[in-house]
């Protein structure tokens, strides 16, 4: 199942599934002044993807939905990816030196 992180100005930002094939956005959580969100994203009133900012522990039942409702074939698992089990890791810049402006 596609999913991503990013750290991004002292929040956490993650994604599961495929929030930007989504044809409805769902807001259950906003909180600016705390830098929180979680939004769901449907596609033909069927979960298809989320996105939480500086709300992990919610995304696992979002995972756990998608991989449970999610039809053999359908574009949320992708094509080639293990369903559960390894992961295929990006290899991280071995940048040694501190950068400064």
């Amino acid at each position: 199942m596609p999913s991503f992180w990013s750290d991004v100005h002292g929040v956490r930002l993650r994604s599961v599934g495929l929030p930007g094939l989504g044809d409805t956005v769902k807001v259950h959580a906003c909180d600016r002044d705390a830098r929180r969100l979680e939004v769901s994203c449907h596609r033909d009133g069927r979960l298809i993807g989320a996105l939480t900012i500086g709300r992990t522990s919610r995304l696992a039942a979002y995972r756990r939905t998608l991989a449970e409702h999610s039809p053999e074939g359908c574009p949320v698992s992708a094509p080639g990816t293990p369903a559960t089990g390894a992961r295929r890791r990006t290899p991280r810049p071995r940048w040694r030196r501190a950068w400064s402006c």
